[in-house]
């Protein structure tokens, strides 16, 4: 039976997007978001989750040049899991947002409308993945 790994999520960066260029001049940007909810209706206090979002390529770049601190996105893309030993040797595990789509929702002055990026090979999986259910 196939399974559906889909998430879409709405926040605002804690801080500016970190991008680094790897195998051979590939951008690969990493995000932290922060999304707000408000809790029950007797306690009416603000929880946040925080979550990694890695975005890929042309959206990389894009996030670099458009985005900063306390920027407001959507993203659409995937649940992925690592793991890696630190340096002090303790194994250590996270769960990201692998990106698919990225929209910006900034004031249109700030961003151009078009600037919505999709990550190719992302989406052509999920689109396999949904063909196989």
């Amino acid at each position: 039976m196939s399974q559906l790994n889909k998430v879409i999520v709405m926040g605002n960066l804690t801080r500016d997007p970190e991008v680094k260029t790897v195998n051979g001049g590939t951008a690969v940007a990493n995000l932290r978001l922060a999304i707000n909810r408000w809790g029950n209706s007797q306690s009416n206090k603000k929880e946040v989750c925080y979550i990694s979002v890695v975005a890929w390529d042309k959206q990389a770049l894009a996030c670099e040049e458009f985005l900063k601190r306390g920027s407001t996105i959507v993203v659409e893309g995937r649940l992925s899991s690592r793991q890696w030993v630190g340096p002090d040797g303790m194994r250590r595990n996270v769960i990201e947002i692998i990106a698919n789509l990225i929209n910006f929702m900034g004031k249109e002055e700030e961003i151009p409308a078009s600037i919505s990026m999709q990550n190719e090979d992302a989406l052509k999986e999920d689109q396999e993945t949904v063909e196989s259910i």
